[in-house]
């Protein structure tokens, strides 16, 4: 195990990350599907919630701002009108499974059940984003979410107390991540796109 200091690396990697993402959305060269980043924004909240309350410490970190983060992204969008915020079916259940999981967190203190709802809501939310990514690959940028993948694997690496609730978010953002990065590697390459 890494001395938990470590976190902070991941935090300035992530804060290096989102400066360029959204330096990228205020020129318009990035364009992100607004429905999924506020899902992104809600879900790793509870995650990071139920990961403090569950022992995680600040290991937890990498978590909060994978929810912090897509915040910072729909207030800068504001000042980018081509940001996609269409409301499908789609982002209508992934609203509903956020809010579930913030019920059953609030509500019923089970914190299990709570971060499945938000890796649910948080992989449904990346749908969108993915066939919007397979479509239009130079319509993302791919540095925030190499940096969501280090800094998780570093907030594992810290990890002092391991189990399903303290693990399972950071797990999941890293294969999400790991995802959406694939995609846009092939298909630029597929497109021959330069980025």
């Amino acid at each position: 195990m890494l001395p938990q200091y470590f976190v902070y690396v991941a935090i300035l990697t992530s804060s290096l990350a989102i400066y360029s993402y959204l330096k990228d959305v205020v020129k318009g060269k990035t364009k992100p599907y607004l429905a999924s980043w506020f899902i992104w924004f809600l879900a790793p909240m509870v995650a990071a919630i139920v990961g403090w309350k569950n022992g995680a410490g600040i290991s937890v970190l990498p978590v909060f701002l994978a929810g912090f983060i897509p915040f910072l992204v729909i207030v800068f969008s504001v000042f980018n009108k081509d940001s996609y915020w269409k409301l499908k079916k789609l982002d209508y259940v992934c609203l509903f499974l956020s809010f579930c999981a913030l019920g059953f967190w609030f509500y019923f203190k089970e914190g299990t059940l709570a971060t499945i709802f938000a890796i649910l809501a948080d992989g449904i939310a990346y749908i969108p984003t993915y066939i919007k990514s397979w479509k239009s690959p130079d319509s993302e940028t791919a540095w925030p979410y190499g940096a969501g993948i280090f800094a998780n694997l570093l907030g594992l690496a810290t990890m002092a107390v391991f189990s399903f609730n303290t693990v399972a978010f950071a797990v999941y953002l890293i294969i999400a991540n790991i995802l959406e990065i694939s995609i846009l590697f092939f298909r630029r390459k597929y497109l021959n796109i330069q980025n």
